[in-house]
């Protein structure tokens, strides 16, 4: 949608007061409604054992014509009044290295 609208600007000289219209052309577009949205999983914290795994959260608002666009946490706090957090375990099927020792052994000197 695109709307003209007039712009007032008023200020003072010398005690006269003194306003200005001014024609501005501006598209408008009103949304509908906002939600939480997530990116994708990040690394995991550890390279071998139990980690954990998390994903960047953020609001995204939509359009009427069915576009959308990241937007401030505040308009989905709005509504949800909590930002949600992802989390998940990962590589817990992934052992780390152990040491392991055997029993002493006879060294034998060569001379």
């Amino acid at each position: 949608m695109t709307c003209i609208l007039k712009v007032l600007v008023c200020y003072s000289v010398n005690s006269f007061t003194i306003i200005h219209l001014y024609p501005f052309v501006a598209n408008v577009y009103f949304y509908y409604h906002s939600q939480w949205d997530s990116g994708d999983w990040g690394p995991c914290s550890t390279s071998c054992d139990i980690g954990d795994q998390s994903k960047p959260v953020f609001c995204r608002a939509f359009r009427e014509d069915g576009s959308s666009f990241e937007t401030s946490d505040q308009k989905c706090l709005e509504t949800y009044k909590v930002k949600p957090r992802y989390i998940r375990s990962c590589n817990d099927n992934i052992r780390c290295p152990e040491w392991e020792t055997t029993d002493w052994s006879r060294v034998r000197y060569f001379l």
